[in-house]
C-alpha cells in the first residue's frame, strides 16, 4: 500500500506520514499502561513502520541511477545491521537502568530527526500522478496476510492445527487471495499490477526475495536455540555470537554494491552468493554441541556473505525491471514476498523442528522439560534443572538433531534460489 501511495503522491510526503505514525506509536507504547493498549500502540506503530521499511529502499531509487543504486543498497545494509545489533544491546539497558517504556520513547527523538531532514534535506519534485486507489484490493490483501500470519504465527501453539478454527482461518486466506489476485485483474490501477509477474525478472526476483527471507529469518531463529540449549550460551551470548552474519551482510552487500557501480551488471552475483549460502547452511547442518564458537562464527559469516546479495542486489534489480512509475509498487512488492517468506519459513521449519526433538525425546520424562502448556517453545535452559546427566546429554542431542534437519532442508532452499538466479536475465543498469 505505501509502495503505491509513494508513486502516486510521491515518496517525501508518504514517507513524512509514515514517520508521524510510527512516532505516535511509539509514544503511545510507551505511555500504555495496560496489555491491550500497549498491544493497539504497537499495532499503530507497525503501521508506521511498515511505510519506513518499504520507502527506504524506495527512495534510493529517486536519489540515484540504477548503476549507482547498489552503492546506497551497501550502506543501508551497514545502518540496518549496525542498528540490529545497538538496538538490542541498548533496549537491554534501558530495562536494566530505567524502565521497558523507554525502549519505545527513544523513538521520538529519532523520529523528529528524521522529519527535519525529510523536510529540508530532500528536495525531490514530484508532480501527483492521477490515479485511483485500489481500496478493494488493499482490503482483501489486508485481510489475505493477516489471516497468513495468524495462521503462521499460532498453528500448534494457540491454534489447534485441525481444528474448525484453523480451518476457518485458512479457508478466510485463500478466499481473500482469490478475490485480491480477481480484483487486481480487473481495476484499472491496480495495487500490485498483475502484468509485473509476466516480466521474467521480476517474478525470479522476487521469488528469490521470498527464498532469501526464508532462509534469514529462520537462521536467526534457529541458532540462538541451539546456542542456548545444546551448548548453554546465555542469550546475550547468543544474541552477540550472531554477530557474523551481520558482518558477512554487510561485507557481501557493500562489495557487490561497488562490482554494480563499475560495471553495470548483476545477474552472477546473487548466483555467486547461493554457492556461499548452500555451503555455509550445509556446514551448520552438521553442527552439534562440540563444535567451537569460532567455527560457529565462520560458518555464520559464510552464509551472511551468501545472504548479501539476496538483499541488495535483488532489490536493485527489481527497480531496473520496471518502469520508473512503478518503482514504488515493485520494491513493495518484494518486500511483501520477503517477509511473507520470512513468515512463512520460520513456521513451516519450527514444524520440522519441533517434530523431530519429539521424535528424539519420546524416551525422556517431558513433563519435566515442558513447564507450560506450550509445551517445546517453552522449553529454555532452566528447564533442564530437574534431569540428571545423561538426559540433559540427550536433551542436547536432541535439539542438535533438530537444527541438523532444519539447516540441511534449507539447503534445499538456497538450491533453488541458485536455479532461479540462473533463469534471470541481464539488464544491464541504466546509468
Amino acid at each position: 500500500i505505501y509502495g503505491k501511495l509513494g508513486d502516486i503522491f510521491g515518496r517525501k510526503i508518504v514517507m513524512q506520514f509514515a514517520v508521524i505514525i510510527f512516532l505516535f506509536g511509539s509514544l503511545f507504547s510507551g505511555l500504555a499502561n495496560n496489555l491491550l493498549t500497549l498491544i493497539v500502540a504497537r499495532a499503530v506503530q507497525g503501521v508506521g513502520g511498515g511505510g519506513l521499511f518499504v520507502l527506504a529502499l524506495t527512495l534510493a531509487a529517486d536519489l540515484v541511477s540504477p548503476r549507482e543504486r547498489g552503492k546506497i543498497q551497501g550502506l543501508f545494509a551497514a545502518v540496518f545491521g549496525t542498528s540490529s545489533i545497538i538496538g538490542p544491546l541498548l533496549g537491554g539497558f534501558f530495562v536494566d537502568n530505567f524502565s521497558w517504556h523507554w525502549i519505545f520513547l527513544i523513538n521520538i527523538p529519532i523520529c523528529i530527526f528524521a522529519q527535519i531532514i525529510f523536510q529540508f534535506g530532500f528536495k525531490i519534485p514530484h508532480k501527483r500522478k492521477p490515479s485511483n486507489i485500489d481500496y478493494k484490493g488493499a482490503f482483501f490483501l489486508s485481510i489475505a496476510l493477516t489471516t497468513f500470519v495468524l495462521i503462521a504465527s499460532f498453528s500448534g501453539k494457540e491454534i489447534k492445527i485441525g481444528s474448525s478454527f484453523f480451518y476457518f482461518l485458512l479457508l478466510i486466506c485463500f478466499i481473500s487471495t482469490w478475490v485480491f489476485v480477481r480484483i487486481e485483474f480487473l481495476v484499472d490501477d491496480p495495487l500490485l499490477p498483475m502484468d509485473l509477474f509476466k516480466l521474467n525478472n521480476f517474478s525470479a526476483y522476487v521469488f528469490i526475495g521470498f527464498l532469501s527471507g526464508v532462509v534469514l529469518l529462520s537462521t536467526l531463529t534457529f541458532t540462538p536455540v541451539f546456542l542456548q540449549m545444546a551448548k548453554g550460551y546465555s542469550p546475550t551470548s547468543s544474541g552477540m555470537q550472531i554477530l557474523p552474519l551481520t558482518i558477512g551482510i554487510i561485507a557481501s552487500t557493500s562489495t557487490c554494491g561497488i562490482v554494480m557501480s563499475k560495471t553495470g551488471k548483476y545477474k552472477l552475483l546473487p548466483t555467486f552468493g547461493s554457492i556461499f549460502l548452500i555451503a555455509g547452511l550445509f556446514w551448520m547442518s552438521r553442527m552439534n554441541a562440540e563444535t567451537n564458537g569460532v567455527t560457529i562464527g565462520f560458518i555464520l559469516l559464510l552464509i551472511g556473505i551468501g545472504l548479501g546479495p539476496q538483499l541488495s542486489v535483488v532489490t536493485t534489480a527489481v527497480q531496473n525491471t520496471v518502469n520508473i512509475n512503478q518503482i514504488g509498487t515493485a520494491t513493495a512488492a518484494l518486500t511483501m514476498f520477503r517477509q511473507i517468506g520470512s513468515t512463512f519459513g520460520v513456521a513451516f521449519f519450527s514444524a520440522i523442528f519441533v517434530l523431530t526433538i519429539k521424535r528424539s525425546m519420546n524416551f525422556l520424562p517431558t513433563e519435566k522439560i515442558f513447564t507450560s502448556p506450550d509445551g517445546i517453545f517453552s522449553i529454555e535452559p532452566g528447564s533442564l534443572v530437574n534431569l540428571n546427566a545423561s538426559q540433559i546429554v540427550a536433551v542436547e542431542k536432541s535439539f542438535s538433531a533438530g537444527i541438523e534437519t532444519v539447516f540441511f532442508s534449507l539447503v534445499f532452499v538456497a538450491m533453488l534460489n541458485l536455479i532461479t538466479s540462473l533463469l534471470a536475465k541481464e539488464i544491464t543498469l541504466r546509468s
